[in-house]
């Protein structure tokens, strides 16, 4: 996929992976969201992050956090 890969590579210097951590998958059963979701809050918590870009309706009752949908 010649046209694709400068794409993706480009793409991997924007984004930064996380660990789960024993401590995220405590946060995550507090939350009271879906797992998917509660992964997702539990590390954002853990950094600090405040936003999230997303289409899923799981973030859309979270005053703590800016939601930005696509």
């Amino acid at each position: 996929m010649p046209q694709i890969d400068p794409l993706v590579e480009a793409l991997g210097d924007l984004v930064v992976w996380v660990s789960v951590t024993a401590a995220d998958l405590h946060e995550m059963c507090s939350s009271g969201t879906l797992p998917r979701d509660s992964i997702h809050l539990a590390v954002m918590i853990r950094l600090g992050l405040t936003a999230i870009a997303s289409d899923d309706e799981g973030f859309d009752n979270r005053p703590s956090i800016d939601l930005f949908m696509p």
